[in-house]
């Protein structure tokens, strides 16, 4: 049983003829497998290239009649680590085999399916939005306009508790708290000072 562009045809294709069954994208697969993984991936498989209006070939090899091609899709398939033998589907252009589902995911993700099949793209890749922005240097300190409003607004405030203080100048208390609040304000120029060279 073979499968052409998802059409289904016991024994026989009418669009089959043995030579050209082995050009273009070929899909291994089994449909007697048993395995909800494996169905579920090859389902996808061609749910993804029917969408894209690529053109494959889907090869049954539970089928009867298929025993050399189950072998070899064992021989040529993408075996994983542990597998004794290469698990359905496998992806193949003609001889070559392109990989297995976890490629091709990977692949159709990525936007190389085209890539990773071994054909020509239909379009161009999208290329990343260039915005012109840049990461800023590690360590290096921007306060930016946010930093700037912040110290203009605590400059105006020791401003005005200095005001406060100096009505009440002529006591002990207010000459400690003038005293007090200029070392911190001269503190706070410094500082401020530092960022805004920073920056520059």
């Amino acid at each position: 049983r073979i499968l052409t562009g998802g059409l289904e045809r016991e024994g026989y294709c009418l669009e089959y003829q043995k030579e050209n069954h082995m050009m273009g994208v070929r899909i291994f697969l089994s449909n007697g497998s048993g395995n909800k993984e494996i169905e579920n991936s090859q389902q996808r498989i061609q749910m993804v290239l029917t969408t894209r209006a690529i053109q494959f070939v889907t090869i049954d090899i539970s089928a009867p009649g298929m025993q050399e091609m189950r072998s070899f899709m064992r021989e040529k398939g993408r075996k994983r680590e542990g597998q004794r033998n290469a698990l359905p589907p496998q992806i193949f252009n003609g001889e070559e085999c392109r990989g297995d589902y976890e490629g091709f995911d990977i692949a159709n993700e990525d936007d190389d399916l085209e890539e990773f099949l071994g054909i020509p793209r239909k379009n161009p890749k999208a290329e990343p939005v260039k915005t012109g922005a840049v990461a800023p240097d590690v360590g290096k300190l921007n306060p930016g306009k946010l930093m700037k409003d912040q110290i203009a607004t605590k400059n105006t405030q020791l401003k005005e508790i200095v005001s406060t203080a100096e009505n009440k100048e002529s006591g002990s208390e207010g000459k400690g708290l003038i005293k007090g609040i200029n070392e911190d304000n001269n503190k706070n120029n410094a500082f401020n000072g530092d960022i805004l060279n920073k920056k520059d």
